[in-house]
């Protein structure tokens, strides 16, 4: 992988992780195609209790399973996470799949794609502190290939915000300033 925007998210889903989770926590890591986050935390923050879950073996996660058959995982979690995941099935599965999720964790850091064009801009300033924003332009662009759905594109935000408030409280929800094109939620569940 040498596209550095996915660096950077990654970057971002281990600064969420460690803002929720303690090293001693029970973490599931749902999507596991590059494999990068578990062995990251496990060597550089001693997290001891990361299990990994994706639908295709050759990512080679701790458990290989299809997320719409989760309820079948009777495991439960401090924290889930899922990012960019969800899009790649199609947006019916969409509330059953968080409902399920709820009734395994506490906290759920989610991100979707968000489609359309976004100008960022960037500079360095005062001891290479970089500064960066981001305007998002009501553009669409094409979806990706192997995505079924993304915000703005075939879903809006306003549906998916809908069905996770019935599930959770949002406590962040952001795009990451750094890969605009993804949309993370830090989600804690309202039932637990």
């Amino acid at each position: 992988m040498d596209n550095i925007k996915q660096w950077l998210s990654y970057h971002q889903q281990v600064k969420l992780i460690r803002q929720y989770a303690k090293p001693d926590d029970r973490i599931l890591i749902i999507g596991n195609e590059d494999g990068l986050i578990k062995p990251y935390l496990e060597t550089k923050f001693g997290y001891k209790s990361i299990i990994t879950l994706d639908i295709n073996n050759k990512n080679n996660p701790d458990i290989v399973m299809d997320i719409k058959n989760i309820n079948k995982l009777k495991l439960d979690f401090d924290l889930i996470v899922c990012c960019e995941v969800l899009e790649h099935l199609p947006f019916k599965h969409f509330e059953e799949i968080l409902t399920n999720l709820s009734m395994m964790t506490n906290y759920l850091i989610l991100s979707l794609p968000v489609n359309g064009v976004s100008l960022t801009f960037s500079f360095t300033a005062w001891l290479s502190r970089i500064f960066c924003f981001n305007i998002q332009l009501p553009i669409k662009t094409k979806i990706y290939d192997q995505h079924y759905w993304e915000i703005n594109k075939n879903v809006n935000m306003v549906d998916i915000i809908n069905i996770i408030s019935k599930y959770y409280k949002i406590l962040k929800a952001f795009n990451y300033k750094y890969n605009p094109y993804h949309y993370f939620l830090v989600l804690k569940t309202n039932k637990r």
